[in-house]
């Protein structure tokens, strides 16, 4: 607004719901944004092009884990309740902490052969591994995969 005064102008940006910039700094400290700066023009230009499909893999993998475990195939109850368990623990992190948290856990890919992937090995001893193995199993028994408790 080009007529307003410099009092109205400074109380409506304190007004702002902060929600930009509480996104902004999510993705900065999720993808380490502020370690990596371009001297270029271009090279900065392709870094932000990375992080922009970083941040949309991010949010589509998690929508994808959250889908998967909101809708379980068994209907028992304890396999509800860890279901249930689960998608609150994902819908609940950020950017950082489900990078942290679930992006970061040690295991090893299995493979048949040497083309298809088969299953997935990750570390029982790892905080959320109750969660995270539930996700992982919801979201890869639609491609036939495993996920095993094992030391990787």
């Amino acid at each position: 607004d080009t007529t307003a005064s410099l009092e109205d102008l400074v109380r409506e940006y304190d007004q702002r719901s902060g929600a930009p910039e509480n996104s902004f700094c999510q993705d900065y400290q999720a993808l380490s944004l502020r370690k990596y700066r371009k001297a270029g023009l271009i090279a900065q230009q392709v870094l932000l092009l990375l992080a922009e499909l970083a941040h949309n893999l991010m949010i589509w993998m998690k929508d994808w884990f959250i889908e998967a475990v909101e809708t379980p195939k068994d209907a028992s109850e304890k396999t509800k309740n860890a279901h249930r368990k689960a998608t609150e623990m994902l819908k609940s992190r950020g950017l950082k902490r489900l990078r942290r948290d679930f992006l970061a856990l040690p295991g090893k890919v299995c493979f048949e052969g040497n083309q298809k992937v088969v299953g997935i090995r990750i570390s029982p001893l790892y905080p959320f591994i109750q969660h995270v193995s539930t996700a992982c199993k919801a979201l890869f028994q639609q491609y036939e995969m495993l996920v095993l408790l094992d030391k990787t």
